[in-house]
Order: structure tokens, then C-alpha cells, then sequence
């Protein structure tokens, strides 16, 4: 396989999603020809932003918007704000999104846009106006049927609902552009539990294909942040026994059970509780420790690179990005592992964006139960589809899940003569 052009480090994340796409559009049979349009993105937009600061002085923030193809419709994606991201982050992830509206059903392309900053170093008002700022410098790409924008990490409700109200002056049908916005305000309902009722749905699916249930399963969790904690909660409390958990520092492992209440209470705002004990391992180590579920939930930058051999586990839930590298992946038949990529578990946030706009289309609100029950269904039909993909293809759920979604996507564009 060729290296991608331009790209130098084999670890950066734009040439590991490049790579990935190759892979795919190879083992479709596409010719280079065919596929070489979807290597690089439909737009790019990097603006300057001049935010004036609360002591009157003004600071330069870059920022950017990646749209990746807009074959199937509008693009969708995240907005991050972050000060460790950088171009290729962002390309990869709109890249990534593609793939997860793919997956999930979703006629629409992939997005992501980024800011780079520390949201931590900005007052309440300094991130208002950096938020206005943004929709001021991509009014002209936003709108409901161009880019819808959705709520991630920092960018929560608050934040979502000022792009909202900054939109509104420059496009008076803004409200589907902008979703994850106040429910006041056009937003929906069940955003909050979205990504766990699709990792749960997810882990229930795994569970089901693979004849285990989920109270006699030995669990180990890398990550103890909001999902990571969520998870090691959700598994107690049906009877699973959690062996291990991990933090940035490192890792905590009793072969007859931790205490998932003391950790759960005692865990700080980052989720750090391994700081509490003197006996710790190396997070490396957890990872060789015999299991029966391994969820990976760490955040994507904090992961260091794991080798498929030196798992112990019988199932592994990718439940972050890039956990786990796609090439040394074991098919889906190779019963010794059986790995859920990123792109298959966490889908719960990208559906309930899709329902909030087709909400606003359509000039429906429907009920909390309403959208768990599409989520849940939408979930599990995802699941099912690429499941099925991967055994009459003989390839790991990872390689199946960006096979159905880049065939869709090239289809689209030969519908459209595009080529």
C-alpha cells in the first residue's frame, strides 16, 4: 500500500484515516480513479477569530470547518474546541463523521469544525462572544440544508444555543442548522443519555451475537471520564463483575471485583481515582489482564497504541476513536476476538442530531421516549447491517462499517454524475 501523499508520520491521525479509507475502497473494488475524490475534502475553511477579552485586550484564535463530501445532501458534524487539535485533526474527523452518518443511516455528508483554544482559560462571556464569532465567520457554509452543526465536548447546550441565536441574524431558518441547542429553543429531548443508549445498545448486541449475558461477564474499563464511569456503573448494576479500570495515571485490578460504588463516589470532575492507592499498575498492564469485555473509553488523545495481540479479552468495545489500529484487526470469524470499532458503538450523538433537524423539518417535537425508542432502533439496525456485511465478506466489524458506508457514498456520486 502507498503512503498517503504528503503525509510523513505513520502515527498522525489524517494519514491513519487515509490509510483506513484505502483499505475499504480497495477491498470494494473501486479503482483509484473512483475513489481519489473522497481523499481529500469537498471544503476546507480556516478563519481568524479576534476575540476581545474581558480585560479589554484581543487575542487571535484559528478555527476551522471541514466539510467532506456533500453527495448525499447537507454535512453534519461537531464543533470542538480544543487547544491540542490541529488541521489534520479536524480533516480526519469530518472524514470519520462520514463514515458514522453512513452507518447509522443518515443522508447526510460528513463535518467537523474546530477552534482552537482552552475553554478552560475563558470566562463565561469571553466563550459567548468566541461562539458568535464563529457563526460570523461561516454563516455563508451553515444552514439547514448546507451544514448542521452539533453539540460536542465543550461545545454543550449553552454554546449551541448562542451559534443559534448569532445564526439567526444572518438566516431566519437557522433552527436546523444549529442541533444540541436548548430544548427552549427548538432543541430535542434525550440528548443527554444519546451516547449511552447507543453503547448500551451496542454492548446488549454484542452480548446477543456472541451468546454471553451480561451478568456473568468479567469487565474491564480503560478510561473512568464521564462514559467510562457511566459504563462501569451500567455493568454493576446488571450483574456484570468490573476486574479493572483505568485513569490517565494508571490503573486499579482486583481479579474479585473493585468496588464500583466507592470509585464512582470517590473519582474527581476528570474522572482521576487511581491517585487514591499505593498498588496501581501500568495502564499497559491492565490491558494484558484476562477478561471476558474490554471497553476501551478513554479520550482519544490520552490512548496509548495497543497491540491486538497482547489482549486478553474474549470481546473488545472500541468506544472511543482509534483506539485500536484497522490493519492487524482479526476478521470477524476469528472467534479468538471479537472487536466493536468506534464508528459502530458511539452513533447515539450523531442520530439524535439527525432526529433534531428532522424534527424541525417536519415541525414535530416528539417525546423523551419517542426518540430513545429511534435511537435504540436506529442503533440496533445499524448493528445488524454491518454485522451482516462483515460475515458475507469475511472482514472485522471495523473494515465492515467503512465498507458500507463509503459504497453508499460512491454510489451516490455515480447517481449524481459526479465521476
Amino acid at each position: 500500500m502507498s503512503k498517503i501523499k504528503g503525509s510523513t508520520e505513520e502515527n498522525d491521525v489524517l494519514f491513519t484515516t487515509k490509510e483506513e479509507f484505502t483499505i475499504a475502497f480497495n477491498k470494494l473494488g473501486y479503482s483509484e480513479k473512483e475513489y481519489l475524490q473522497f481523499m481529500e475534502p469537498a471544503r476546507l475553511v480556516k478563519v481568524t477569530l479576534p476575540l476581545k477579552l474581558d480585560d479589554g485586550s484581543t487575542r487571535l484564535y484559528t478555527a476551522y470547518r471541514v466539510q467532506h463530501h456533500l453527495y448525499k445532501g447537507p454535512t453534519m458534524g461537531g464543533v470542538i474546541c480544543h487547544h491540542n487539535y490541529n488541521e489534520n485533526d479536524v480533516e480526519s474527523l469530518a472524514m470519520i463523521m462520514s463514515i458514522k452518518a453512513g452507518v447509522s443511516s443518515i443522508p447526510f455528508g460528513g463535518a467537523k469544525g474546530l477552534i482552537i483554544c482552552d475553554p478552560r482559560e475563558l470566562s463565561y462571556r469571553e466563550m459567548e462572544r468566541l461562539s458568535r464569532l464563529y457563526i460570523r465567520r461561516m454563516y455563508e457554509i451553515i444552514g439547514s440544508s448546507k451544514d448542521i452543526l452539533t453539540s460536542e465536548g465543550q461545545a454543550n447546550t449553552q454554546m449551541m444555543s448562542w451559534m443559534y441565536d448569532e445564526l439567526s441574524y444572518f438566516d431566519k431558518e437557522s433552527a436546523g442548522a444549529i442541533t444540541g441547542k436548548a430544548l427552549e429553543i427548538g432543541g430535542t429531548y434525550g440528548r443527554e443519555k444519546a451516547a449511552a443508549i447507543s453503547i448500551i445498545t451496542t454492548l446488549n448486541e454484542t452480548l446477543n451475537y456472541n451468546k454471553r449475558e451480561l451478568r456473568d461477564t468479567r469487565v474491564i474499563i480503560q478510561g473512568f471520564g464521564k462514559v467510562g464511569s457511566f459504563l462501569a456503573q451500567y455493568v454493576h448494576q446488571q450483574g456484570a463483575t468490573v476486574i479493572g479500570v483505568s485513569d490517565s495515571y494508571g490503573a486499579l485490578y482486583d481479579e474479585d471485583g473493585l468496588d464500583i460504588d466507592y470509585l464512582l463516589d470517590r473519582r474527581d470532575s476528570f474522572g482521576t481515582v487511581t491517585k487514591l492507592f499505593k498498588n496501581t499498575l501500568k495502564i499497559e498492564e491492565l490491558q494484558g489482564k484476562q477478561c471476558d469485555l474490554l471497553l476501551l473509553a478513554s479520550e482519544q488523545q490520552q490512548v496509548t497504541p495497543i497491540q491486538i495481540e497482547n489482549l486478553d479479552a474474549s470481546i473488545v468495545i472500541e468506544v472511543t476513536n482509534h483506539s485500536l489500529p484497522m490493519t492487524n484487526m482479526p476478521s470477524i470469524n476469528q472467534n479468538e476476538l471479537f472487536i466493536v470499532p468506534h464508528v459502530l458503538a458511539s452513533i447515539g450523538t450523531d442520530i439524535i442530531s439527525y432526529l433534531e433537524w428532522l424534527q424541525y423539518k417536519q415541525g414535530l417535537r416528539w417525546s423523551e421516549a419517542e426518540v430513545e425508542q429511534q435511537l435504540k432502533k436506529r442503533t440496533a439496525q445499524s448493528y445488524q447491517d454491518v454485522y451482516e456485511l462483515a460475515i458475507r465478506r469475511k472482514v472485522n466489524l471495523r473494515l465492515a462499517s467503512f465498507m458500507y458506508s463509503l459504497r453508499s457514498i460512491v454510489e451516490a456520486s455515480r447517481f449524481r454524475g459526479c465521476h
